[in-house]
């Protein structure tokens, strides 16, 4: 995440201190022990994603509607996306995509006011600016500049130097004044932003069959995979038209192969969904109002998908509880197991949203590693309680030596269906997901 984002938030934080809703410390132990204070910043960051997410479906909505000039395409666009499991988890966390997006998405609506009318400097000007900031937000975004440029020479058929130029090198400059510490810090800013993201996580490096695993996962999430048939009649249509249309048609395409089979990450896949809902909204238009013979078909279709979405955003929106698997597991392991015994920890991640809230100084804490060759040869190490939590290292439980050495003592399942429907849950992390308490064989029954 870039500057931009920090410098947003952090104004936000100061607004509301202002108005004395949350209390700032430079000291960090004093939240230690006023966890309540933590948890208003907390809410505060948190609403400030969800607050960009608003603002962008007003975004969508004059997009779709000056674009399309199409109320009903608007409309649908606004529903599918407001929806969207993947809008919904990240409306709920403290991260910058749904920021990005939105400054993305004013990017891409100056960019088309002045691909329509190529004398409105004034929205060429401002289109550099906010890909510039989105890029300073999610650096990621920057595949924005190419790609808003492909689509231009496509559609125009025509390679306007100048002006590609100057929107490269404008939307460079706005990030380099968020950060400043770029040029003098090369090395450790391709390091930490670029290639730990590339060594660690393949994010970044073109894989073609873990980009098509992503997006099985991808579409799998909250049953995304039922508007791909019409986003795809969408696209279809779209490129069929000059303009307007086959631009962002092209753009779409671009940055979804572009997410999905170098970056592989969630949360920069995210940033397709505005026009991915719009696009499916556009096919489904064209189906209900153009194709009499299946018209019919297309209702029936439209409900079906609205009526899934709206069981998923009631499934997820239980999931983010107070009191859940995580609350609930804690509460046993501070009540079941006899202070001063070892604890692992997988990778040391006791953190809220990964790990149940314990007396963690009445324990001994271990860091359990997750890498199967490394637990085998240092079974004589393992610690007298394990537990195991989907989102932190739910692979542990089907490693040989885990079976081998570790009962089951407690477990805690993850709520998967509402009404008969099965929803996943990869990519929120929530109270309620699978917890798994083990004891070591070693040290006999709890």
């Amino acid at each position: 995440y870039g500057n931009f984002y920090l410098y947003s938030l952090g104004a936000m934080l100061i607004k509301a201190k202002i108005f004395n809703l949350i209390t700032i410390n430079r000291d960090v132990s004093y939240y230690f022990t006023r966890p309540q204070e933590n948890a208003k910043i907390y809410i505060v960051a948190r609403l400030f994603s969800a607050i960009f997410v608003l603002f962008s479906v007003v975004i969508i909505w004059f997009l779709v509607e000056k674009f399309f000039k199409s109320k009903a395409i608007a409309f649908l666009s606004t529903i599918f996306f407001v929806l969207n499991p993947f809008i919904l988890n990240y409306s709920h966390q403290i991260k910058a995509h749904t920021y990005g997006m939105f400054l993305i998405l004013l990017g891409i609506l100056f960019y088309l006011k002045n691909f329509n009318e190529d004398k409105d400097n004034k929205s060429f000007l401002l289109s550099t600016i906010f890909v510039g900031l989105s890029t300073a937000s999610v650096l990621s975004n920057g595949i924005f500049v190419i790609f808003l440029i492909f689509a231009d020479i496509i559609v125009n058929k025509n390679f306007n130097y100048k002006k590609y130029f100057i929107f490269g090198l404008i939307s460079f400059l706005v990030y380099l004044i968020m950060n400043p510490y770029l040029p003098f810090r090369l090395r450790q800013f391709y390091v930490s932003a670029i290639g730990h993201n590339i060594a660690g996580y393949g994010y970044g490096r073109f894989d073609f069959f873990a980009g098509i695993k992503f997006l099985f996962e991808a579409f799998q999430f909250g049953h995304l995979w039922i508007l791909l048939p019409i986003c795809f009649v969408g696209i279809f249509y779209g490129l069929r038209e000059e303009g307007d249309k086959k631009f962002l048609s092209i753009l779409f395409l671009s940055y979804f192969l572009f997410s999905s089979f170098v970056m592989k990450h969630e949360g920069v896949f995210s940033v397709n969904m505005p026009l991915f809902s719009i696009f499916s909204a556009y096919g489904i238009y064209k189906i209900i109002i153009e194709k009499q013979f299946i018209r019919y078909f297309g209702v029936v279709y439209l409900l079906i998908t609205i009526f899934i979405f709206i069981l998923g955003t009631i499934f997820y929106s239980k999931l983010f509880v107070v009191n859940g698997n995580l609350t609930f597991a804690g509460k046993w392991i501070n009540e079941n197991i006899p202070r001063d015994a070892s604890i692992g920890i997988p990778n040391g991640w006791a953190m809220v949203g990964t790990f149940p809230p314990i007396k963690f100084l009445d324990y001994k804490l271990i860091n359990f590693p997750t890498d199967e060759k490394v637990i085998e040869n240092n079974i004589d190490k393992f610690p007298e309680y394990l537990v195991v939590t989907k989102t932190a290292s739910n692979n542990l439980k089907n490693y040989k030596a885990i079976k081998e050495n570790y009962n089951i003592v407690k477990i805690y399942e993850e709520p998967k269906k509402i009404l008969g429907i099965h929803f996943t849950n990869k990519y929120i992390s929530t109270e309620n997901q699978e917890v798994i308490i083990y004891k070591n064989k070693m040290y006999g029954k709890i």
